[in-house]
């Protein structure tokens, strides 16, 4: 039990200091004025090398610190309340000195560049305030994993998994090319639209900008492309285990099926996130060669959106997982209910005006991700999405929990 509280109250205060000390330090204008006076307002190729490898030396010796005081100060081998409070205050303390020295990094840039836009976070705009959500998704998942050693021993149990495997650096390196394939091609319409004759032009001027034109588009594409590639990193989560006969052995576990469920969710999801991560240089790229040709609230928006769907995703294909010990029929069942609720869209478009027809295009999977896209949060998208990773979570627990007694 000692070893269960320190873990949660670690886990706790670690989130509250990080949160608390957001607010109360003004990382942006201390990043600013270490870079202003340690490299100029001209910097040379040479002092930024240096001071990069002294912000690096920087963290490692903050981190050696860090570890050395836990050293002498918490007693690991009996573990307490005390000692998780004060491992979650020094490591709090640690990632927000950290997260200070990476935006030492950056500079404030012109307006609309997405350097301005990460000094610009204390001003709670709206643009802040989506990153600060999508900060917190992840932040969720780190307190969930940080509080619960058994759900995190499964959570990199499967994690080196996947990236000892081939199937993760194919479906990633698959990913990437296809995703670069479809923005180029939207980014090449955008061009040939941009260089039509002024009257031309403007019977498509409203959409006419890269957020409408090509962001909306692309992020429709990925979620699409999800779909296909999400069974083949879920299929296994249970149905291998059940196959190599290791299942019996994690339900005699001293760990409970909540902790199962957590545990492999959360590390399909982080692949997943990965995944969308690695997409995320596209419009990095275009935003540094071309100032200003993003506004990035609606790009922030939209990847918080994608992760959600993600999760979604995630969270179906474990439950299918727990359905069989074939990972070929599990696959094929996810791949079915994410088509199914992909083409709902369609059948909605095809249905009279009515309850019927609102119902059916609400149930539309990747059709909530065009309000992200646009830069708009709506309460009924996300309560969508987190409803339906809470339902297969809670499917897959069942199964999880029947199969247990059996």
């Amino acid at each position: 039990m000692n070893q269960r509280v320190f873990d949660l109250v670690r886990a706790v205060i670690w989130a509250g200091s990080v949160v608390l000390m957001g607010y109360l330090i003004p990382h942006a204008s201390i990043a600013n004025k270490i870079f202003n006076t340690f490299l100029g307002k001209t910097p040379t190729t040479s002092r930024w090398v240096f001071f990069v490898l002294a912000l690096v030396l920087s963290g490692v010796l903050l981190w050696m610190a860090i570890r050395a005081l836990l050293a002498s100060a918490v007693d690991l081998d009996n573990p307490d309340f005390l000692g998780g409070l004060i491992t979650g205050l020094l490591q709090g303390t640690g990632t927000v000195l950290t997260a200070t020295l990476v935006f030492t990094l950056c500079r404030t840039g012109d307006q609309g560049t997405l350097r301005h836009f990460v000094f610009d976070l204390l001003n709670k705009k709206f643009e802040s305030r989506v990153l600060f959500d999508l900060l917190g998704l992840f932040g969720l998942v780190t307190v969930i994993l940080m509080s619960n050693r058994a759900i995190r021993a499964i959570f990199f149990k499967e994690f080196r998994i996947y990236f000892t495997t081939p199937i993760a650096y194919a479906v990633m390196m698959l990913f990437t090319l296809i995703a670069g394939f479809f923005f180029q091609g939207a980014f090449d319409i955008f061009n040939q639209y941009a260089t039509l004759p002024y009257q031309m032009k403007m019977r498509y001027a409203a959409r006419l900008n890269l957020n409408d034109f090509v962001f909306s588009s692309f992020l429709q594409t990925l979620g699409t492309i999800l779909i296909f590639l999400a069974p083949m990193l879920t299929m296994r989560l249970i149905s291998e285990e059940r196959k190599n006969r290791t299942y019996e052995l994690l339900m005699t576990a001293p760990i409970t099926s909540t902790e199962i469920v957590l545990g492999k969710f959360l590390s399909a999801f982080g692949v997943l996130s990965i995944l969308i991560g690695l997409t995320f240089m596209y419009p990095l790229l275009v935003g540094i060669t071309s100032k200003g040709a993003f506004e990035w609230a609606p790009v922030f928006t939209g990847y918080f959106g994608l992760f959600l769907l993600a999760g979604t995703f995630a969270a179906i294909g474990l439950f299918s997982s727990t359905l069989t010990e074939n990972q070929v029929i599990a696959a094929v069942v996810t791949f079915g209910v994410l088509l199914l609720m992909w083409i709902m869209n369609w059948a909605a478009s095809n249905l009279g005006d009515g309850m019927l027809r609102e119902v059916v295009s609400y149930l539309a999977i990747t059709k909530h991700l065009t309000g992200f896209s646009k830069g708009i949060i709506e309460v009924r998208d996300v309560v969508y999405y987190l409803s339906l990773i809470v339902f297969a979570n809670l499917m897959a627990h069942r199964m999880v929990e029947s199969q247990r007694w059996r």
